[in-house]
């Protein structure tokens, strides 16, 4: 056996510790800044003409109820036909 099992006291103190920790207006900055840059998408709607941009691929996917990696996909192989015959999908 490997390790220590904390007690139930000490598992509550840290989850405590955790919950009243808040983070500086700089460090949310800093890890803003550090993120990986977002591709933009803009998806048209063929049926209702409606267009929308998105600021991730992730948000994209979900209001399309698709994953993530449909839409990655379809940029990588440079698909440029309409998704599921009813979306044109850009990046911006």
């Amino acid at each position: 056996m490997t390790g220590v099992k904390h007690s139930e006291e000490t598992i509550a103190k840290m989850r405590l510790a955790k919950f009243n920790k808040s983070l500086s207006l700089e460090t949310r900055t800093a890890i803003g800044l550090s993120v990986k840059t977002r591709i933009k998408i803009q998806v048209t709607d063929l049926e209702t003409n409606q267009t929308i941009n998105y600021n991730s691929l992730t948000s994209a996917a979900k209001a399309l109820n698709i994953k993530v990696q449909i839409l990655s996909n379809y940029f990588r192989r440079g698909q440029s036909k309409p998704y599921r015959g009813r979306y044109i999908l850009k990046k911006l």
